[in-house]
């Protein structure tokens, strides 16, 4: 990891990022940054840094829902592939199980901080109607997310608001 301030001199930082196998997915906002990665032992985590800070905290397990709703799987099996800074804090993107496989469902997380993941309710929002979230955009009030659908070829969107 290299930063910069005027985006001309740039120092390496490497040693400041979190013992990680594998880092794959990252964003920065108002809030700070978050990394997404896998722990040395396997397991998805999230870490995030506060503006002006150097230490990276890492986040509790992402949650994994509650039955009845679709998409519960256990921790181990969900894809967490991409994590967009809004304007409240974070959001994760993902699916149960991964496309393509029986069952896989899109999931969201939204976090205020990085550090806690609450899950965001499948069913009732029509998620169950992609099998991964794969972008998500925000401007002013409103977040666009963009899910794909393998065993139903095609792209589906859906616009809200949020604050």
């Amino acid at each position: 990891m290299f930063e910069s301030s005027d985006g001309v001199e740039w120092s390496d930082h490497s040693a400041d990022l979190p013992d990680a196998q594998i880092l794959d997915a990252a964003t920065m906002g108002a809030k700070g940054a978050v990394l997404l990665g896998w722990t040395p032992d396997n397991r998805r985590i999230a870490w995030t840094r506060r503006p002006a800070e150097k230490i990276w905290n890492s986040a509790k397990s992402f949650d994994p829902g509650r039955l009845p709703d679709a998409g519960v799987v256990p921790v181990s099996e969900l894809n967490v592939d991409a994590v967009v800074a809004l304007n409240s804090g974070f959001l994760a993107l993902g699916s149960s199980g991964g496309p393509g496989q029986p069952g896989a469902v899109g999931l969201l997380w939204a976090s205020a901080e990085g550090l806690t993941w609450t899950r965001m309710p499948v069913k009732p929002n029509g998620f169950d109607q992609a099998e991964a979230f794969v972008s998500a955009a925000q401007h002013g009030d409103q977040v666009l997310l963009v899910g794909i659908g393998l065993t139903n070829i095609g792209v589906k969107l859906w616009l809200g608001r949020h604050e």
